[in-house]
């Protein structure tokens, strides 16, 4: 008994049974698996090169942007620095003036007066003020004023100091908040008396570095 072959189910057979094309070089090619089931992608050697290449000059372009804008912030935050820089020499060498010129006129004025820190220790005592006191101001400086006036009198000065810097530098209202004039007077060496008026001192505009101390002596009787 002779069997024929259904001629779609032979071709069927032998398409299945073929073996896969082979890609030609530099050519990217769907190749169908044996069974049919999937298909997948042949790339060439060459192109993967070529793409690997091309995604490295693309990060060393993006990298060289970067550092060039990296430079430029570099070169403009330099600049302002030394803008900066100029601006604060200034004005150190304007506040170095203001303040040799008002030692100057605190030296020639008639009026009695010294200077204290914030420790209430004499920085400076004038001519004036040595001629009133009769204690020169090599002899007084550098000492804690309660060394030569009294000491309820010193207290009240200093707190007057420290009224006067806090006002300054807090912008307190007050009715002159560029002196503060004490209710009471100084009294040094238990007999020698002097209204006051405290004026605070700046090397920076708004921080006090001093007080410039005015002495308005009491004729004795």
């Amino acid at each position: 008994m002779s069997v024929t072959a259904n001629p779609e189910s032979v071709a069927d057979t032998e398409a299945r049974q073929a073996p896969a094309t082979t890609p030609l070089p530099g050519h990217e090619e769907q190749t169908l698996i044996a069974d049919g089931s999937m298909t997948e992608i042949v790339v060439p050697e060459q192109a993967r090169t070529s793409g690997r290449r091309r995604r490295k000059t693309d990060l060393e372009h993006a990298d060289n942007s970067a550092q060039a804008a990296l430079q430029q912030e570099l070169q403009e935050a330099r600049k302002q620095i030394a803008v900066q820089k100029a601006i604060a020499e200034q004005a150190r060498r304007v506040s170095e003036c203001q303040l040799a010129f008002q030692q100057a006129l605190l030296e020639q004025i008639p009026q009695p007066c010294f200077v204290l820190d914030e420790n209430g220790t004499i920085l400076f005592w004038n001519p004036a003020m040595a001629a009133w006191s009769g204690h020169p101001g090599s002899a007084v400086h550098s000492l804690p004023l309660t060394q030569i006036a009294d000491p309820q009198s010193a207290s009240m000065l200093l707190n007057a100091c420290r009224i006067a810097r806090f006002a300054l530098e807090h912008g307190e209202p007050s009715p002159r908040r560029e002196a503060f004039t004490l209710p009471q007077p100084l009294t040094l060496d238990g007999k020698l008396q002097a209204e006051i008026t405290v004026i605070p001192r700046c090397r920076i505009p708004g921080h006090v570095e001093s007080f410039v101390v005015l002495a308005f002596p009491i004729p004795q009787e």
